[in-house]
């Protein structure tokens, strides 16, 4: 969801407002980014489930080489 569906809302959603270009392309990519290292801290922290942090980082990794050439492709123009 946050790699998919949150990028193409704010992107259609800046695109509506008027924001093209370059403003819009960094806005999306960062809205794009997999989920922070820090998720395993926090799962550490208060005991929660490790093993479902790291997968969810590992899977997030790998997505993003997928992920960022389309919304590239998509908003930028």
């Amino acid at each position: 969801i946050k790699m998919l569906l949150v990028p193409l809302v704010i992107g259609t959603g800046l695109t509506f407002l008027g924001i093209a270009g370059a403003p819009r392309l960094v806005l999306v990519l960062q809205m794009a980014m997999p989920p922070a290292f820090g998720t395993t801290l926090l799962a550490e922290a208060f005991n929660l489930d490790r093993e479902l942090a790291v997968t969810a980082i590992g899977i997030g990794c790998v997505s993003l080489l997928f992920t960022i050439p389309l919304w590239m492709r998509l908003f930028n123009f």
